[in-house]
């Protein structure tokens, strides 16, 4: 009377848990006493499991749907770099090689956290329990930004890692374009200052061809005027370097640079539009600065951008003073642009870094100057940001020492 249903209700209930039995399926109840209670009991709770499983099913279906539905790759990452959960756009971009894959037989917690690879990045997360993100790009020319955010347990330690990743490849490739607008823009502003440091050795170039040609002169005379050629030859030789180095299109390419020289290499483009404005420079360098890992074309983009800013700024100053300053603070290096102008307005100074957006005449700018330099320093890792008044403004970029560095797969 009572072995037998037992015995029935067990071997039931081991089939439920092997799966040799659905939750669906019922026992039979033949009795109404203490024992069929029991059975019909069971066969409740079953019916209630049955439901909420199919319930789960159904919420984990609307949850891959949506999941499979966002176009940017994303994947839940455990702390042994497998990747427990992704979507298609995930495994697409797995699947043809576009982004580092996780090696599943790497430590995470041994992983060289100054490199940029999916594991350091893992660790970075497990270490400052903050999201970390990097820019990442492929051989194929794609080019990432890839996202890890931590996913803690009640006790607040990290347990797994949400794995984003946006494709900037196209909005690299616009930012590029409207870096070489804003390219040409400056070079335009600067045109007739060029054309007079190139005039000036040309026409004691010209001077000396023609008393050489015409002129009776002895051996030491024309050497003399020929070492006055070669002079002016090499002065317009490097100006023409400055200039073709910094109108070309490149990559990002990060190596180790002296600030010093980039602030020479903008001098020597900007040295007479200086003087033609009446604007006194002044140079402060901190002593025995670091070298800092950057690209100094584009880093020489920036400083060209707050300069001419800065002198337009200036144009009815009475005291016009041009302050160039750089300094070290707590491992970054930071570069201040100031001027003596009247200050930035309090509705202009919320729009400086938007697109598009100038307060110059037309055709004398493209609005696009603050915008690409903020985004220059932004791909270096670093911060620009700007205080002013009615005596001035200074705008402070923000570079790490060892920069963002950007790693192919």
């Amino acid at each position: 009377m009572v072995g037998r249903p037992i015995k029935k209700l067990t071997v039931h209930f081991k089939n439920i848990i092997s799966g040799n039995a659905p939750l669906s399926q019922r026992l039979e109840v033949e009795r109404g006493d203490e024992i069929g209670e029991l059975l019909q009991s069971f066969n409740q709770l079953a019916n209630h499991l049955f439901e909420a499983q199919e319930a789960i099913k159904t919420y984990a279906q609307t949850l891959q749907t949506i999941f499979n539905h966002i176009t940017d790759p994303l994947a839940l990452v455990n702390l042994n770099c497998k990747v427990e959960v992704s979507n298609k756009a995930y495994q697409e971009w797995i699947s043809q090689k576009k982004g580092p894959v996780f090696n599943t037989e790497c430590d995470p917690l041994k992983a060289d956290k100054n490199k940029t690879c999916p594991i350091a990045l893992i660790r970075k997360v497990i270490e400052t329990k903050h999201p970390v993100s990097e820019y990442i790009s492929s051989p194929e020319g794609g080019y990432y930004y890839t996202h890890l955010y931590p996913v803690f347990d009640q006790t607040g330690k990290v347990i797994k890692v949400v794995h984003y990743v946006e494709d900037v490849t196209e909005k690299k490739r616009i930012e590029e374009q409207m870096a070489i607008t804003e390219k040409l823009a400056a070079i335009g502003q600067l045109a007739a200052g060029i054309a007079h440091e190139i005039n000036n050795p040309l026409g004691g170039i010209i001077l000396c061809l023609d008393n050489v040609i015409r002129s009776s002169m002895d051996e030491k005379t024309k050497n003399q005027h020929i070492e006055l050629i070669n002079q002016g030859l090499s002065r317009i030789q490097n100006i023409i370097k400055v200039l073709l180095d910094f109108s070309r299109t490149t990559e990002l390419n990060l190596r180790v640079c002296e600030v010093k020289d980039l602030i020479e290499n903008v001098l020597k483009l900007i040295n007479y539009y200086l003087k033609e404005k009446s604007i006194k420079l002044k140079i402060e360098l901190e002593q025995n600065l670091s070298p800092v890992y950057l690209d100094s074309n584009k880093i020489e983009q920036v400083l060209l951008n707050l300069i001419l800013n800065a002198v337009d700024a200036m144009e009815n100053s009475e005291e016009k003073v041009l302050t160039i300053k750089v300094y070290h603070k707590d491992s970054k290096m930071f570069i201040e642009v100031s001027d003596t102008g009247s200050g930035i307005p309090p509705h202009v100074a919320e729009k400086v870094f938007d697109p598009f957006f100038t307060t110059k005449p037309l055709g004398k700018g493209t609005g696009l100057g603050l915008f690409i330099s903020k985004s220059i320093v932004e791909q270096h890792g670093g911060k620009i940001w700007f205080t002013t008044s009615e005596k001035g403004t200074t705008f402070v970029v923000e570079i790490p020492l060892e920069g963002r560095r950007i790693h192919e797969r």
